[in-house]
Order: structure tokens, then sequence, then C-alpha cells
């Protein structure tokens, strides 16, 4: 299908809008508690080019499951032979950023999450709710925006219960989990076209055990013994950080507190993994025409390496044009709002999959 265009003030998209756009491309890419942008070339002889400016609004089909959804304009390339390449955001996205939200403190999980619309200090558009249940009270000190309080930041909502983000244009949803297993299979031999591993050690990401220690000056200087994941006598060496706990205990806490926080930080913490790359055709092959949706496990199979993993999909790109998938990331990587902002178009599609032990991060 044909992306439309409408304007920045658009709120219902059930019209065409300014009109069908003809797009030399256009693809849709989201990542679980990532990204969701919208990719698109076109001339700047399109009638509709006129029209196109920071914030206007690009509606098209996002993957083969969701309706149509709104993308609001955040930048706009001109080159010399008259081609335009506009990149755009999800509405949530985009529209959250402009939203200021007062600090409050809120009983449980369902009132902070709509407490972030009682207490926005502008005109909210969006509905917000959640399938998550937890009694732990949210507390935000100072405001801050509508998108710094659902992720992306210490103390938002998702840092503090988890979850994972849906977006329905102006419906929002921290769900507890998205997607399903509908038996879907990548396979050596049959549509898998690619397979690349690669056995890596993260330093910055990865630790068997850590020695804790706590300090004030007025209060002096608490140290633990060295707490160590269950899991460090699976791999031949050891590797023991050192961490300072002052930040997270405000109180001078006894040495069993502080092993226990401890404890809790290391386990964890990520170990050594192994990068998969893997590309594959027709996902129809064997899977009898099984629909795919970000969030969802597929299982990957290659025989000659003695992989046989259940993965999620965190990554989909969806050819608008096309109506079809042109890149599928499947893995492990839990990625924030905000490293989703800082993540540029493009980059390779790399899953991350235990080690054959089967402890990964």
């Amino acid at each position: 299908m044909k992306p439309k265009l409408f304007p920045s003030s658009a709120v219902s998209f059930d019209t065409r809008g300014y009109g069908d756009i003809d797009a030399l491309s256009c693809v849709v890419s989201e990542s679980l508690n990532g990204e969701y942008s919208l990719e698109m070339k076109m001339f700047a002889a399109d009638p509709l080019f006129q029209y196109l400016e920071i914030g206007s609004i690009i509606v098209a089909k996002p993957n083969e499951t969701d309706p149509n959804q709104a993308f609001c304009v955040e930048s706009i390339g001109k080159d010399i032979n008259g081609e335009v390449d506009v990149y755009a955001t999800h509405i949530v996205q985009f529209r959250s950023k402009l939203i200021p939200v007062s600090n409050y403190t809120s009983a449980t999980i369902k009132d902070a999450v709509q407490d972030a619309l009682n207490y926005s200090l502008e005109s909210n558009p969006f509905t917000f709710t959640t399938n998550k249940s937890s009694a732990v009270q949210y507390t935000i000190d100072t405001p801050r925006s509508f998108r710094e309080v659902m992720g992306g930041t210490e103390g938002s909502l998702l840092d503090i219960y988890g979850g994972e983000y849906y977006y329905d244009n102006f419906e929002i949803e921290l769900l507890l989990k998205r997607g399903t297993d509908n038996g879907v299979r990548i396979f050596y031999g049959k549509n898998m076209v690619k397979f690349n591993a690669e056995d890596e050690f993260n330093w910055d990401d990865s630790a068997t055990g850590v020695l804790p220690y706590w300090y004030a000056e007025d209060d002096g200087l608490v140290v633990g013994d060295i707490q160590y994941n269950d899991y460090k006598d699976d791999y031949p060496f050891k590797r023991t950080v050192t961490r300072d706990f002052t930040d997270e205990i405000e109180n001078k806490p006894s040495k069993a507190d502080l092993e226990a926080e401890a404890l809790t930080w290391i386990t964890g913490k990520g170990m050594p993994f192994t990068n998969l790359s893997v590309s594959f055709d027709d996902l129809v092959t064997d899977n009898k025409g099984k629909n795919i949706s970000l969030g969802d496990t597929v299982h990957i199979i290659n025989s000659y390496y003695g992989v046989n993993y259940e993965s999620r999909i965190i990554t989909m790109e969806y050819d608008v044009l096309l109506e079809r998938y042109t890149n599928i990331e499947v893995g492990d990587r839990k990625m924030t709002i905000n490293e989703a902002i800082k993540q540029t178009a493009g980059d390779k599609a790399v899953a991350q999959l235990p080690s054959a032990n089967g402890v990964g991060f």
C-alpha cells in the first residue's frame, strides 16, 4: 500500500488526508521497547511534497498484523537530484517528548500509569493502560517529559516495573510480555539462508563476582564479602569487580544487607555469549503460513552446529510498498527507550544467544 500524508494537527486517520505519497521506498522498523520508525524516499516533484514539514504525519501499514499507524516527521533531507529522504517516528515516541509531567507519587503500577496522564502539564492525547500488577510505590521527584516517565531514564515506569510497550496510534499499553509462540521454525537446509556465530566476552557487561562496599563521610566504610553468580564455575575464567552501593542504599547498611544487595546485582549480570546473525526467507516454509509479530518466540535450528534454540523476535522491518518483511532480528537483547533514541538507522541485525552451556544475558 502507499503511505498517506496528514497535517500535524490530524487526530483521526480514517480519511485519505492530503492523499497517497508516490514513495520510492518506505520501510517501518520496530524494536522491543525501542525505536519505532519510518524511513521513506520520495521525489520533491511529488505534489504532496509542498505539505511535507517537520511534524507532518505519515500513515502507513507497519507490519502484517497491526492496523495503519501514524508517524511524525522528524527530519527531511533533500539532495541535488530532487530525491527526498524522510525520517519519522511513531506518534507516541514523537509527541511524548513534548509533554511535561509534574512530580508525583502513586501507590501501584496501575495508579502510576494513570497518574502519568493526570499530572501531565500540557494536553495529553494518549490513553495509557497496563496489564501488569504491582503494589510497589512509584515516585518521580522532579518534573520530566512524558516519554522519560515511560522509559529511558532511571526511575521511569519501565525501569521500576519492567514490561514491554505496545503502541496503537494514540493508545499505549505497558504489557507483561508481547508476542506468542506459534511454533515458527527457522532451520538449516530449509528457510535459513545465512548463519554466522561468533563467541565473545564483553568485559563491560560481564562479571562473575562482585566485591561490594558502601561509604559515607559521616558513617564510614562498610565492605562485604565477594558475592558470586551461581554459574561462576561454568567458565574457565572468573571476573570479580568492585562496586560502590552508596547510591542504592540510603542509610548505612549492615554487612549482611550490603551483601544481599550485591548478590541481587551480580545475579543479573551478563556472561560470555555468542553473537548469532540469522537471515531467512519465506516464513511460510514448513510454518503453514503462520503470521509473526514482534515479541514472538521462534525456533532456530542448525544441526551442523548443534543449535536448537528458542529465541524471541526483537526487531522487525516491514516494506510498506511491497507488504513484506525485509529484516527480522531474533535474540534476547533488551533495548531501553533511551538507547533507541541514540540508535541510528540501518543498524546491523545481530541477535545475542547464550553460549553452548545455556547461560546468557
